[in-house]
């Protein structure tokens, strides 16, 4: 089930236990790759999930190298090109119902 794959994967990639807003997905998106050897299509479902800013995350690093936690406003700010194609979609919905 996919909030089981959410589950284990937040605790394998990093390190903490998944505390689900609401076990349905938020938001649902299809993405074609693109440059890379195996093109094929993603189809991503995406979850809210409370987190605490200060909360110490145990990355895995086969996964990322780093990470950082960046205001809403600043997201809004980055160039397309360098997010998830979705992510500006996802964000002005999630502004939109006024969870935050």
């Amino acid at each position: 089930h996919p909030t089981e794959t959410v589950k284990r994967e937040i605790k394998e990639e990093l390190g903490i236990t998944a505390s689900f807003l609401d076990e349905l997905p938020f938001f649902i998106t299809v993405t074609q790759t693109i440059n890379t050897d195996a093109e094929h299509t993603d189809v991503s479902l995406w979850y809210l999930l409370e987190g605490k800013e200060d909360k110490k995350l145990t990355i895995d690093k086969k996964e990322m190298s780093n990470y950082h936690w960046i205001s809403f406003e600043e997201v809004l700010a980055l160039d397309k090109k360098i997010l998830d194609p979705h992510m500006h979609r996802f964000m002005n919905k999630l502004l939109s119902v006024r969870l935050f």
